[in-house]
């Protein structure tokens, strides 16, 4: 399974997270015409183990996940609920995955796919996690 699958469903179960977003969880870019809290994902960084006699199995994705909210505070918000789930984390099931550890690697105001522009005035802060695990 792929990590851009297995996060979004992952996420989708998360009762602190759909509390707050709902099911306005995207890949890559937050479609046109969105408004309100949402969740915004994209890997930027994946490395697959390998060695001289093949494939080491370890995978380590960095990904950036972008809380979009109508107010700062809420994006904050949506932030902290990320950290709790994904900084300083590990053993966890995420769909067929089975995440060895994962934390969060930095953390910016502002969404650099759309330049900090929102439409209907909405605030993106980004924060980006690192996961590892051994793809079976």
């Amino acid at each position: 399974m792929d990590i851009r699958e297995a996060l979004p469903t992952f996420l989708a179960t998360q009762t602190a997270v759909t509390n707050l977003v709902g099911g306005k969880i995207f890949p890559v870019i937050r479609p046109q015409g969105v408004t309100g809290k949402s969740l915004v994902f994209r890997v930027v960084k994946g490395e697959d183990g390998a060695a001289l006699d093949g494939d080491t199995h370890e995978r380590v994705y960095t990904l950036e996940l972008v809380a979009w909210a109508p107010r700062y505070s809420e994006a904050i918000e949506i932030g902290g609920v990320l950290k709790a789930l994904f900084h300083g984390t590990g053993s966890y099931a995420m769909g067929e995955l089975q995440i060895d550890e994962s934390w969060k690697t930095g953390e910016y105001d502002g969404d650099r796919v759309t330049d900090t522009y929102a439409d209907c005035g909405e605030y993106p802060i980004t924060y980006v996690f690192e996961f590892h695990w051994i793809d079976a």
